[in-house]
């Protein structure tokens, strides 16, 4: 990455560093051959200088001036719902050209304003007051105390249906933070229009820990898409504290491999429908140790992708979804983190079969056939096999519904042939 006309190689990368410092992963690092990004995607701005990190993993043809990057990078956030298909890939803005951010912000909140024409989501949410009228239960205990009821107001808990909980202060506290990010006039209404449908939550903060005591019920479902964006702005975006706004910082960076898991957990189930298989939720990878004094568990295991056989509960297959590039070497670029985490859920499980998912490569296509899998056997145990997929993600996440099928057909038959 080199820096612009005009400014240092050094002033470049400590404004770069400096923007994303309270980002909880890293953005950009420092390598042997130079200043780099570490693989997330999104846009930073720092002093008048913008960045906009773009997809390169998935990317099968020619890209010199960064246009399929782009434009793979709106159709994954597509894809996985956080964004609205309507989404144009550029914008006339107010006083400058935001194809990444401004598309990404219209794209939710035409996507908000979509899941509030139903109405705010509400919840039964329990309160203790004290009113003139009987509703709920009496606080005995309360009662108890008071020797006289001087105002004729009872202690009374219930819980009424209201729109102020976890799950609308998530979502206002997004849209509020994407309209103070924003330049463009349009989406900067849209989301205001937003926001006073949205005037009875409390005012909270974004921060992961918000997101994380989100849980959705199955009547709340259609706001997943929602509450993604939520979690990777909660964790991609921070604001720099600056000395009295000299200079504007921002940092809207999302993690590329959440976002290919996301993909992957949406298009796996149609790719596998005629294979026998069954992606199962999460929640089955268990737990790694038992304590022999309590015989209580600990460490969980979530491997992103759980398969079973049909008609049976077991685990029969486990994955990860690695959005890294591979190389035709002898290991194929493999790290070893990747494939000891892999190992240790085959182990747990005590499976033969593993699958680690990365984007297709040119150099894996072969005669326009995008099938593409490789299996290691591990050493001194040949009957346990670990197989890399290649995933064609820009064909999974095109807009044509000819190219996607196509995809995820040459997906479920990599899948089913690596775990034979």
């Amino acid at each position: 990455m080199k820096a612009p006309p005009g400014l240092d190689a050094r002033s470049f990368e400590m404004r770069l560093l400096d923007a994303t410092r309270h980002v909880p992963f890293e953005v950009f690092r420092r390598t042997r051959t130079g200043f780099t990004a570490a693989g997330e995607v999104g846009l930073v701005e720092a002093g008048g200088l913008s960045v906009e990190l773009l997809p390169k993993a998935g990317i099968l043809e020619p890209d010199p001036d960064g246009s399929f990057s782009a434009g793979l990078l709106l159709n994954l956030l597509s894809y996985a719902g956080i964004t609205s298909r309507a989404v144009p890939l550029g914008g006339r803005v107010e006083r400058t050209h935001r194809p990444l951010l401004e598309s990404v912000a219209r794209g939710f909140a035409t996507s908000l304003v979509q899941h509030l024409t139903d109405g705010v989501p509400r919840r039964y949410r329990e309160r203790l007051e004290r009113t003139t009228v009987l509703r709920g239960r009496l606080e005995m205990r309360e009662l108890a105390r008071r020797p006289v009821l001087t105002d004729g107001r009872l202690p009374v808990r219930y819980a009424p249906l209201q729109p102020d909980h976890e799950l609308s202060r998530a979502i206002a506290s997004t849209a509020r933070l994407i309209a103070q990010i924003t330049r463009s006039s349009r989406t900067w209404s849209i989301l205001q229009f937003c926001l006073a449908h949205l005037e009875d939550v409390h005012p909270a903060p974004l921060t992961p820990e918000l997101v994380a005591r989100v849980q959705l019920t199955s009547a709340e479902e259609h706001w997943r898409p929602v509450l993604d964006m939520a979690r990777l702005l909660a964790t991609g975006w921070r604001p720099l504290p600056v000395k009295a706004g000299a200079t504007r910082t921002l940092s809207l960076v999302f993690p590329v491999n959440d976002l290919f898991e996301l993909v992957l957990r949406k298009a796996i189930p149609r790719a596998i429908a005629s294979y026998g298989l069954i992606l199962g939720a999460r929640r089955l990878g268990g737990h790694l140790l038992r304590s022999v004094a309590t015989n209580r568990y600990a460490i969980s295991l979530r491997p992103d992708y759980v398969f079973r056989h049909s008609g049976s509960a077991a685990v029969a297959i486990v994955g990860d979804a690695k959005w890294k590039v591979l190389e035709p070497t002898k290991s194929l670029g493999l790290q070893e983190d990747d494939v000891y985490q892999l190992v240790t859920y085959m182990t747990r499980h005590r499976l033969k079969r593993g699958l680690l998912f990365f984007p297709l490569r040119p150099w894996m296509i072969e005669k326009n056939r995008k099938e593409w899998w490789h299996t290691f056997e591990i050493a001194e145990a040949p009957e346990v096999h670990l197989s890399l997929v290649g995933v064609d993600v820009g064909g999974l996440v095109s807009r044509e519904a000819k190219t996607r099928r196509s995809a995820e057909l040459s997906l479920g038959t990599a899948i089913a042939s690596a775990t034979r």
